[in-house]
């Protein structure tokens, strides 16, 4: 972890003007191009003159690891893309070919570089009558929002609830939704997803 930043000492003091309870403290980040995990930095408030530390005087921060365009991490990059050196360029590609870009394959919980690993509609039919059932290839940890429009000239409407998935496997699967409303004949759907909170 010393690697990943400069000019910090291990120790040092930081002065508070008279009054002030807020003093920043610089740490300057080395940009090395290694993919790493998330870090934690620790700092520790001792020795207070002329002032007393009344809470918690230890401070954890997380250094978030390095990503790419559209927050794709540059760890998930250099798992499907050992090679890869211009992240920003491989988050933005579709070298499998299937339409997607690596950051949306990421988002949707895909493998960038197999073709047959694609985010799209694999089932929708009617099921009973007045309802339309969808299916899609899903990811743990994923919340997907249905939008509906049975005219694509006055917009999308969301259904109220999103779809949370969660595999127990933690590995892919497949998500439904039915609409319990689908009695028009003509209706458009599109998912989209996010990562659960």
């Amino acid at each position: 972890f010393g690697d990943d930043y400069t000019n910090v000492p291990t120790s040092g003091t930081v002065t508070f003007d008279p009054g002030s309870v807020v003093e920043t403290v610089f740490i300057e980040l080395l940009v090395d191009g290694t993919p790493e995990d998330d870090e934690a930095l620790i700092i520790t408030l001792t020795n207070a003159a002329n002032a007393n530390i009344s809470w918690d005087n230890v401070y954890a921060f997380v250094i978030l690891a390095g990503a790419a365009t559209n927050d794709t991490p540059v760890s998930w990059i250099t798992t499907h893309y050992p090679l890869a050196t211009n992240y920003d360029a491989v988050a933005m590609s579709d070298t499998d070919g299937d339409g997607m870009a690596a950051w949306q394959e990421y988002r949707a919980g895909m493998n960038p570089t197999n073709r047959r690993s694609i985010f799209l509609m694999t089932n929708h039919q009617p099921s009973v009558e007045g309802e339309f059932t969808l299916e899609w290839p899903s990811a743990s940890n994923r919340v997907y929002t249905i939008y509906k429009s049975t005219n694509l000239a006055t917009g999308w409407v969301s259904f109220d609830f999103p779809v949370v998935s969660n595999h127990p496997s933690g590995g892919p699967g497949f998500t439904s939704f039915t609409d319990t409303n689908a009695s028009d004949p003509r209706a458009y759907y599109y998912i989209k997803v996010d990562f659960a909170p």
